[in-house]
């Protein structure tokens, strides 16, 4: 197949595949060991950096794939940094990304809450709820524990009792950072296609330029 007569958005079913998992992978990490949020982020950063040598040494379109992948991923994660590092003292949604805000509302829908007191699990069947004073209750209004109870004091055996721990699942922390792996690398995919496209496009008008002289 000549240049000319290539479509502009190709893909292949090993590209799906690899995509599919590389998407699933770094989505699935959210509820993961910390152990295998740390090889997802590794995963990222190579990505990354290999997609900046394939823009440098690469041939025809692996090359220009790889600098629209790396002008793309790197922006997005440039343009992360310079908005939410300088959106102090603005409201929230118009301090943040439009990806970040995707992030938010998606984390509130699928964290799970559970509360811990002094190390035990509440079962949900109590409906623990956590008041503003910092009190832990339970659904006929029964307190439980409180999370504003003093710190540890070196020499005692135990900690406090009544101690309540909140836990999220997912870990907020986790939750955003995997997250923000994953716009980069959609976005990273998605301009490395744009490119491969362009240039085809930019190929075909010569094309049908210099055949129309």
């Amino acid at each position: 197949m000549t240049e000319s007569k290539q479509p502009l958005v190709q893909w292949t079913v090993a590209e799906l595949i690899v995509v599919l998992i590389t998407g699933s992978f770094t989505i699935g990490a959210m509820w993961a060991h910390k152990s295998v949020v740390w090889l997802v982020m590794s995963l990222a950063m190579v990505i990354v950096f290999a997609m900046l040598a394939i823009a440098f040494v690469g041939r025809r379109d692996w090359r220009v794939f790889g600098v629209g992948f790396s002008a793309f991923a790197i922006g997005y994660f440039l343009t992360l940094a310079i908005v939410e590092r300088s959106s102090e003292g603005i409201p929230n949604t118009m301090g943040q990304l439009p990806t970040t805000y995707a992030l938010m509302l998606c984390q509130e829908s699928l964290t799970y809450v559970t509360y811990k007191v002094d190390g035990e699990v509440i079962p949900s069947e109590r409906e623990p709820k956590l008041l503003a004073s910092g009190t832990l209750v339970d659904r006929d209004g029964n307190r439980l524990g409180s999370n504003l109870v003093g710190p540890f004091i070196p020499g005692l055996t135990s900690q406090p009792k009544g101690m309540v721990i909140v836990v999220h699942t997912p870990d907020p922390l986790t939750f955003h950072t995997l997250g923000q792996i994953f716009w980069m690398l959609l976005f990273g995919y998605l301009g490395g296609k744009f490119a491969v496209a362009f240039v085809r496009y930019q190929d075909r008008q010569e094309t049908l330029a210099l055949t129309s002289v």
